[in-house]
Order: structure tokens, then sequence, then C-alpha cells
């Protein structure tokens, strides 16, 4: 079977992320990457802190600088993990699950493919 010059792809970060009410407000944030979002309702927090990362995430790949993010944030490969003491926080957390579309050109062809959210 040909390999389509059409390659789509995306990968899935998953992170925790804190979420608190302020006021009339809900504040959710990243601790990993410090970002901070807002919302009137906790579901409408998390959807932008969802989007803030994904947005800030794909900036750094952009910019070439993922990989002196990833690490200032303390993330490496499970290979080279080593457990590390968490601080307790009266917040309460929520996962979250990053998209980040990719681009990919496959080599000696001109086409490009994007993978659609």
């Amino acid at each position: 079977m040909p390999v389509s010059p059409r390659a789509p792809f995306s990968m899935t970060l998953s992170l925790v992320g804190e979420v608190r009410r302020k006021g009339k407000w809900y504040v959710a944030c990243c601790p990993v990457f410090d970002v901070v979002t807002q919302g009137e309702t906790e579901r409408k927090a998390v959807a932008n802190l969802t989007e803030a990362l994904r947005e800030f995430l794909l900036s750094c790949f952009e910019r070439g600088t993922i990989d002196e993010v990833l690490k200032d944030a303390g993330l490496m490969p499970v290979s080279e993990y080593f457990p590390r003491t968490t601080r307790t926080s009266r917040n309460h957390t929520v996962p979250l699950q990053i998209e980040l579309p990719f681009v990919r050109q496959i080599p000696g062809t001109s086409a490009t493919a994007v993978a659609h959210r």
C-alpha cells in the first residue's frame, strides 16, 4: 500500500489543572506552565485554560522553544522520571487534554496536511 503524501496527525498532552472560585469568577491554572485563565463558570474557566495552553504550546513549537519550555517546566521523558515532591493546595484539580494539531510535509513532495481538532 503506498504512503499518502498527506499525513495529518496530532498529539495529546495530558496535564492537571487547578480551579478555584474567586468572587463571582472561577480561576483555572496550569502550574506546570504557569498559565492562568478565568471564566464565569468552572466549565468555561477550564475550556479557556485548555485553549490558552494549546495556543501557548503551539506558539512555543513554532518559535522553536518547545524543548526549552518543557525542560523548564520540569518535564522529561518517562525513562528519566524521578518522583518530585508536590506542593499542597486548597484548589481542586481537573484533568486537561490539550490536543496539538500539526502539519507534516512528506520529504520529496509538496503536499502538506493539517490534523483538524
